[in-house]
């Protein structure tokens, strides 16, 4: 169900979320390629922070040092040891949902960004077109013009959004409430 602007407030203030910015969830590791992210944020000077939430792996050093090297510390949040009961706030909370994974078997996070009202931007692999439907936006793996460009675009265009919701909407109907839920737990359970 929809969380109150109180209960957002409270979420942010409990994590020092920023008022706007993109969401990542999953293990911060290489296949998620949560890399292309920052070199999009990079290539196109984007000004919208990024959250990752995720357990850390060797690969989240090759992010922290990215982040260091191009100075984007004040635009980046990476937090892991978040409360699931936060989950669903946080997600309603993004403006943007990007999740550039290599490999997947199905994207839970994708449902559970479609099913919090949320636009999507993943990697055209095809089983993340079966998680993301006709409304997300899909973008080549290793191409962060291709994801700046389509950020900038999703960002800039208020209707483009509302309508990538309403079809995110309408494609995560097929998805049961009990599935959403598992799903949720077992990513909850992946990032602990």
């Amino acid at each position: 169900h929809k969380c109150t602007e109180e209960r957002k407030q409270h979420v942010r203030q409990k994590y020092n979320l920023p008022e706007n910015f993109m969401l990542n969830v999953g293990a911060v590791e290489r296949r998620k390629n949560q890399i292309l992210i920052l070199k999009a944020m990079k290539a196109n000077n984007i000004d919208i922070p990024l959250v990752i939430i995720g357990k850390e792996t060797e690969y989240a050093k090759t992010l922290h040092d990215f982040i260091k090297a191009n100075h984007l510390e004040k635009k980046v949040l990476m937090l892991h040891n978040v409360d699931f009961l936060d989950f669903p706030t946080i997600y309603q909370s993004a403006s943007l949902f990007i999740y550039p994974s290599l490999s997947e078997g199905f994207g839970i996070p994708i449902i559970e960004a479609l099913h919090s009202n949320v636009p999507v931007i993943t990697s055209n692999e095809t089983c993340l077109r079966e998680s993301g439907g006709a409304g997300s936006r899909y973008v080549s793996l290793n191409d962060e013009t291709d994801l700046a460009n389509t950020i900038d675009e999703i960002l800039g265009n208020q209707a483009l959004q509302q309508q990538m919701i309403g079809k995110g909407k309408e494609h995560v109907k097929k998805f049961s409430d009990a599935t959403i839920a598992k799903s949720l737990m077992d990513i909850y359970l992946s990032l602990s």
